[in-house]
């Protein structure tokens, strides 16, 4: 069914940048407020709120680390997925900054503890 309606967005010149991301596209398309309820940021943030043992809530100050930890996450992945390594000049340094502040809410909000069960269970948001 999503095939369909996308394919109402494919434009007759395929080399216009629409500016309508991925994401934007997700929002649109599945009808929600934010970019954080669509299926492609939202099973992140659940498996965040699952490692600390925690409800999430999107208007507390938990729930807003759990957004950064989840966006920035993904960015990490996407990142490194590219051959991005963190370093401290250029892109390297982007990405570490990246990681660091989703480090730094963790650190101030959960103290997650990533254990050896946890780890099998990362591979499945993968599939």
């Amino acid at each position: 069914m999503r095939l369909v309606r996308l394919s109402k967005l494919i434009c007759r010149n395929r080399r216009v940048d629409t500016g309508a991301g991925l994401e934007r596209l997700a929002v649109v398309l599945q009808g929600v407020k934010s970019n954080y309820d669509t299926d492609l940021i939202k099973p992140i943030i659940n498996f965040t709120a699952k490692l600390a043992d925690r409800n999430y809530e999107p208007e507390t100050q938990e729930g807003f680390a759990m957004r950064v930890i989840a966006d920035h996450a993904r960015a990490a992945a996407f990142a490194i997925a590219d051959g991005i390594l963190p370093g401290n000049e250029g892109r390297n340094y982007v990405l570490r900054k990246i990681m660091r502040r989703a480090i730094y809410q963790d650190t101030t909000r959960f103290s997650l503890k990533v254990r050896s069960s946890t780890r099998s269970q990362t591979s499945s948001l993968t599939k």
